[in-house]
């Protein structure tokens, strides 16, 4: 499916218009926008991500200087559920495994997709990918907070990403925040003195303009002041001031409990890379659409967020369990058995012993609990490095 440029006739995004502009966020749009925010509980939402491009991939990836993967194309399936500070969110991810046929040969990347599946259930937390040697990690909040406070949770729904939502970022977060904020709030708030407003018009209708720039970050999110400021796109530009994405939320739905209103499209544009001025581009590089599969504000039962992979061959780090603080590592490490009647058995097993003495099942495991932690790592990482940007970015405005 081919989808056309959103630059039409009669579709205007001007800039903001500074001369009648204004700095912070006005208190009006600043409650409207929490209070839709909160009306996202109970909650759960099922979308599709297609990205589509009219020029040869090899191109495409050149002008946006990224390294060539095989699933950018690639549909992708993903859900979150909310309900009274609890989460779930599914949503695949690209995995790399080294594959070696014999001993004779070299080992080779090999790249597969698997589910990547986090949960918080009021107290404990759940991390998962289930697919090929599925893996899940059970760890309690508390030790969480105490032993790595501000390490992320999960990636952030990227449709609530879009639309202008976030969950909490750290495990820290998660006793002292709503699970669903509005994310142009915050922004608002952390980049005070460098938050405009002003009127624009997106197809015949008037919006408010909320732009915040930092040193990384120039965005204007787009709020319909006849609906309770209610976003209904935004626009990311680039060093130079090109537009670098565009994105447009169309065929809004208010949820019968909740009165919550959400777009069952969102159309995204994707002209550069905002961050680095050379790479914005005057072409539409490509698209990416989003496809609401279902919504509900139906009540969800508590196992909803309650992670517990039962597949026979699954790994699972479990640090819930009492005997899990007399571990070096603090969690009991078992493989699911074949049969259901033995997992009982397998977990009594893993809690007597030391992982890696069993010689068929240690090394695997050994190797799927630190690829687990890795990703957690580079997620570290990345977020981390997000947060120093945003210090800096605030300590310079000051």
């Amino acid at each position: 499916m081919i989808i056309v440029p959103l630059v039409l006739a009669g579709f205007c995004w001007p800039l903001p218009m500074h001369a009648h502009s204004e700095v912070g966020l006005p208190e009006k749009a600043r409650q409207n926008l929490e209070g839709w925010a909160s009306k996202a509980s109970p909650l759960f939402v099922e979308w599709k991500i297609k990205k589509n491009s009219n020029l040869p991939p090899d191109q495409m990836f050149e002008r946006l200087k990224m390294t060539p993967t095989p699933f950018f194309f690639q549909s992708i399936q993903a859900s979150f559920a909310t309900q009274g500070g609890r989460f779930l969110s599914i949503q695949p991810i690209a995995k790399v495994t080294m594959q070696k046929k014999d001993a004779g040969t070299k080992e080779k990347v090999v790249q597969s997709m698997a589910d990547l599946e986090v949960s918080f259930d009021g107290s404990i937390v759940y991390n998962g990918t289930k697919g090929k040697d599925s893996v899940l990690i059970i760890n309690p909040l508390a030790k969480a907070i105490a032993e790595h406070p501000d390490d992320p949770v999960a990636r952030q729904p990227e449709y609530l990403r879009l639309i202008g939502y976030e969950i909490p970022d750290c495990y820290a977060e998660l006793k002292t925040n709503p699970m669903v904020r509005s994310a142009v709030v915050r922004l608002a708030s952390e980049n005070e003195n460098r938050v405009n407003i002003s009127p624009a018009t997106i197809r015949g209708k008037e919006v408010v303009c909320v732009r915040i720039l930092n040193s990384h970050l120039d965005k204007a999110w787009f709020l319909d002041p006849n609906r309770s400021h209610l976003p209904v796109g935004w626009e990311e530009y680039s060093a130079s001031g090109k537009v670098a994405a565009r994105a447009v939320f169309e065929e809004f739905e208010t949820l019968p409990r909740s009165k919550l209103i959400l777009p069952r499209l969102v159309h995204v544009t994707h002209y550069g890379i905002s961050e680095v001025a050379d790479q914005a581009a005057s072409e539409v590089l490509f698209h990416t659409e989003v496809a609401v599969v279902k919504f509900s504000d139906e009540t969800l039962p508590p196992e909803t967020f309650v992670l517990d992979y039962k597949m026979p061959g699954a790994i699972v780090g479990n640090s819930a369990l009492p005997e899990a603080k007399e571990k070096p590592s603090g969690q009991i490490v078992y493989i699911v058995p074949a049969n259901p009647a033995d997992l009982e058995e397998a977990i009594e097993k893993a809690s007597k012993s030391v992982v890696g003495n069993n010689w068929r099942h240690g090394p695997r495991i050994a190797l799927l609990v630190v690829s687990a932690g890795l990703l957690l790592m580079v997620v570290a990482y990345l977020w981390r490095r997000r947060r120093l940007r945003q210090n800096s970015a605030e300590k310079g405005t000051r």
